[in-house]
């Protein structure tokens, strides 16, 4: 039995071969590593990110668990409880890790089906049951395995993840529906005066529309909103002087433009971010592909000073507000969530016809009509 096979397991994660990564972890299995060692690898992407894509990730604690036992009975398999113990004490940085890669799919809109909706409710269940075990009893022994362990970094850094989960779970998201009305038939027919042509067009009908709400109504907790309510100001009161809100976006914002490039793991993480990224399809859009193809026959599009407006943002996560982008972009947000649009997308629109005029006129009427109450395609559900 040999751990190096799990190093080229990670090889071929962090080139963006993943298929190939899941056959060596199955290989790994095969040839006598533990399998807890090999499943913590494959669900924290070689402890990078916290699992909140998998059903049941509180496992991740379990592995942990199971991972030091065998540490300890087993010398070979310290250095690997060292490094799933570290991941432990850096469990903010993961946590915000995952939520950078699933925010446009999962945070920005949401559904009741939404697995890291979920899991992010488990997160928050298991650390407010476990706080004595993590912090007083030390129950993974991070005293033990962790070079610069700091019980008071780590106490900070699990009370923040809670508010954070709480804060998510109690603001407002857009959960977009499509009802399908049947195929449209358009005839053209030209007049050749000898001859006529017909041409019929097929397609088919949908009617778009949201219903914005917070995402706690979306996983059926609604009689629990003023309890969590009530919980999360708690929270932040002991934390002290703590803006979640202003905290959450900043954090995100700060992962989602990979800006964290100061160690290893950060270095990696960008490696296995933008393999993600290219593959999700939340954050295409025809003008995104646009805008990559027509910066890459000319760099100096790139400076274009309507790229920071245009491109894909963090949005609010205050409670009382129910689009993400509340200010001058909040009726592009509305829109996107009425009607199934990509926001970027709607921006690029309303840039175009508001240089001819009609666009700012229906943007200042759509914007002085949201401000009264009203909205296209989306009903706002309150607690």
């Amino acid at each position: 039995m040999s751990l190096s096979v799990l190093n080229d397991a990670k090889n071929k994660l962090l080139n963006g071969e993943f298929h190939l990564a899941t056959s060596y972890y199955n290989r790994a299995i095969t040839e006598g590593v533990e399998p807890c060692a090999v499943n913590l690898r494959y669900l924290t992407k070689e402890y990078l990110v916290y699992p909140l894509e998998y059903d049941h990730s509180i496992r991740y604690f379990e592995l942990l668990e199971e991972l030091m036992r065998i540490a300890k009975q087993n010398s070979e398999y310290e250095s690997e409880y060292q490094l799933a113990a570290a991941s432990l004490f850096d469990i903010k940085r993961l946590f915000l890790r995952s939520l950078s890669l699933f925010y446009f799919s999962d945070i920005l809109v949401s559904s009741s089906d939404s697995v890291v909706l979920r899991e992010i409710t488990e997160i928050h269940r298991y650390i407010k049951e476990n706080k004595e075990n993590l912090l007083e009893k030390d129950v993974f022994c991070l005293k033990e395995y962790v070079h610069n362990f700091n019980k008071k970094k780590f106490a900070r850094d699990i009370n923040i993840i809670e508010a954070y989960c709480m804060n998510i779970l109690l603001s407002y998201a857009a959960e977009q529906h499509s009802v399908y009305q049947g195929k449209r038939y358009t005839a053209t027919t030209l007049d050749y005066g000898y001859f006529y042509c017909t041409t019929v067009n097929e397609s088919d009908r949908y009617y778009h529309y949201a219903n914005i709400k917070p995402r706690l109504f979306l996983l059926g907790y609604e009689a629990y909103y003023h309890d969590f309510h009530k919980v999360y100001k708690e929270k932040l009161k002991e934390i002290g002087h703590f803006d979640s809100p202003k905290e959450l976006r900043k954090e995100l914002i700060y992962y989602t433009s990979h800006k964290d490039k100061k160690d290893n793991s950060a270095k990696d993480f960008l490696k296995y971010a933008k393999h993600f990224e290219k593959n999700d399809a939340s954050r295409q859009s025809w003008f995104g592909d646009l805008k990559k193809i027509s910066s890459t026959i000319n760099p100096l599009l790139k400076l274009n000073p309507f790229n920071s407006i245009l491109n894909k943002n963090i949005g609010s996560f205050e409670l009382n507000a129910y689009f993400p982008q509340k200010k001058v972009w909040g009726v592009c947000s509305m829109l996107a969530a009425g009607k199934g649009w990509k926001v970027d997308t709607v921006r690029w629109v309303m840039i175009v016809s508001a240089c001819l005029f009609v666009g700012l006129f229906a943007y200042v009427a759509l914007a002085i009509a949201m401000k009264l109450g009203f909205y296209i395609g989306v009903t706002i559900e309150k607690p």
